[in-house]
């Protein structure tokens, strides 16, 4: 995260340095239509890596080798078809985002190499899902972290060379590289892949049990991918190039903010299906209920932090090159806290392989949200996006996953709400923290404007956050791990 952190730092200022405002936009809109592109996965990532674990304590029986060899050749398919809608897709989406003739050669250029490097990656997935399936994250962290860092220098050095547009993908390419290299090499000497001769075959009653759960899972992507990716391309649609650029760099805190938050979650995934496989659902409902109750308070902390700071960390950040109304903050601090709530009670959903009405419920999300960003965006600009994503994810998962979670532990609607009473109680005490943060900070600007209410939103929340976010339990049990983390 904070390779993450520093990339995102460096990286958006970077760009704006040697890039206009609308043509750092294709970059984020290249973002958004690769993630579309990356639904020909169909599943099969997340169908792979469930059905592994049932078999991972027994790597050279047959049935692991079988699944992996299964997805390879899944995986190899879905690469071709990657690269063809990349070939495909690029010259279209010029022309219909009205993009100006001397960028259309180099958007259509960035765009098809993007797609290649992802069905790279494609091609790449039977070496990296096992490190989610024996929650060995750190080797997915280091190359992460790794490939990042060479992004980073990489981008950098192609910028100076003039490369202009063309240098995301030089750096995006590297990453590839590395991170697959580094993969590979990690889960042969991890002992991750099946002994010679015990690699079993696929068969067809192996993509019978693969291809259904992988279907839900795809209908639940695409419902996130047209919730969570879609919002450059609309803004681009009907505000235009500098307010995706607007959205692309000044919602860059929260994204940031989501992806240490759902941490949380995606480094519990794997416990959690053990303890499913193992049928401890005592201690899974224990495990959950805290990991619940954390994630919600961690969000409001992190959210809040952004309402105090983020309008004067933009401002400082582009040097005043781009606008953003605070209104847009309040509203992405709670879209934050509803969607990393409701990931943990969907996902919950999504472990125990009976998705039945989930796989349509991220759709109808999506679905929703498309139809009111158009007319809110036209209505109230950028605040209207942030309210469409709000009302979509609240009105749709959170409500279907707490509902899924009660009937799952057979408890009452109400105790999983109070899971988040420490959550609830921490956005109050926060409300006359960030105000005062806010008027102490009223006369000042740039970079004191920033100090001022970073500071004392920060220590505020962290004083909050221990003493009211975290529940007795959490806080006793951290205790002790500090304690034995000192020795």
């Amino acid at each position: 995260m904070a390779t993450n952190v520093l990339f995102a730092a460096v990286s958006v200022p970077l760009a704006l340095h040697y890039l206009r405002n609308e043509t750092f936009a294709l970059w984020a809109l290249i973002g958004q239509l690769t993630g579309y592109i990356a639904l020909f996965d169909l599943g099969m990532t997340a169908s792979i890596g469930r059905l592994l674990a049932d078999h991972k304590d027994d790597r050279d029986g047959g049935a692991y080798g079988s699944i992996l060899q299964t997805g390879l050749l899944a995986f190899c398919i879905q690469a071709f078809a990657v690269a063809g809608a990349s070939l495909a897709l690029a010259p279209w989406a010029a022309q219909w985002f009205g993009i100006a003739a001397p960028q259309q050669r180099d958007f259509v250029f960035v765009l098809v190499g993007t797609g290649l490097m992802l069905a790279l990656s494609f091609l790449g997935k039977t070496v990296t899902i096992p490190f989610w399936t024996f929650q060995r994250y750190d080797v997915m962290n280091y190359a992460g972290s790794a490939g990042m860092l060479v992004n980073l220098a990489v981008t950098w050095l192609s910028f100076r060379a003039g490369w202009g547009l063309r240098s995301l993908l030089a750096g995006s390419a590297a990453m590839t590289a590395l991170t697959l290299t580094w993969s590979a090499i990690a889960c042969v000497r991890l002992g991750f892949l099946p002994a010679r001769g015990a690699w079993g075959r696929v068969d067809r009653q192996r993509l019978a049990v693969v291809l259904p759960f992988a279907r839900d899972v795809f209908l639940m992507n695409l419902g996130t991918q047209m919730l969570w990716a879609s919002q450059v391309i609309v803004v681009s649609r009907t505000l235009g190039l500098d307010a995706a650029a607007a959205w692309a760099v000044c919602t860059k805190f929260f994204v940031l903010a989501q992806q240490f938050v759902c941490r949380l979650y995606d480094h519990s995934v794997g416990a959690f299906t053990e303890m499913i496989v193992r049928g401890e659902l005592d201690r899974l409902r224990l495990r959950f209920k805290g990991l619940v109750s954390l994630t919600g308070s961690l969000a409001v902390a992190v959210g809040m932090l952004g309402v105090a700071s983020n309008g004067g960390f933009v401002r400082v950040w582009t040097s005043g090159r781009v606008a953003w109304p605070t209104a847009c903050d309040a509203l992405m601090a709670a879209g934050l806290a509803v969607f990393a709530v409701a990931r943990c009670h969907t996902g919950l959903v999504g472990l125990t392989k009976r998705l039945e009405v989930l796989r349509y419920i991220f759709f109808l999300e999506g679905a929703t949200f498309l139809l009111l960003a158009w007319p809110l965006a036209h209505s109230l600009g950028l605040t209207g996006i942030a309210t469409a994503t709000l009302l979509a994810t609240l009105g749709w998962s959170t409500v279907f996953g707490v509902t899924r979670t009660r009937t799952y532990f057979h408890c009452g609607t109400g105790e999983v709400i109070a899971w988040l009473r420490p959550a609830f109680a921490l956005a109050l005490g926060m409300v006359p923290v960030v105000a005062l943060a806010w008027w102490a900070a009223s006369r000042l600007t740039g970079v004191p404007h920033l100090l001022v209410t970073a500071s004392i939103s920060g220590c505020g929340c962290a004083v909050l956050f221990w003493f009211v976010g975290l529940s007795k339990d959490l806080r006793d049990e951290l205790l002790r791990f500090l304690q034995k983390a000192r020795g």
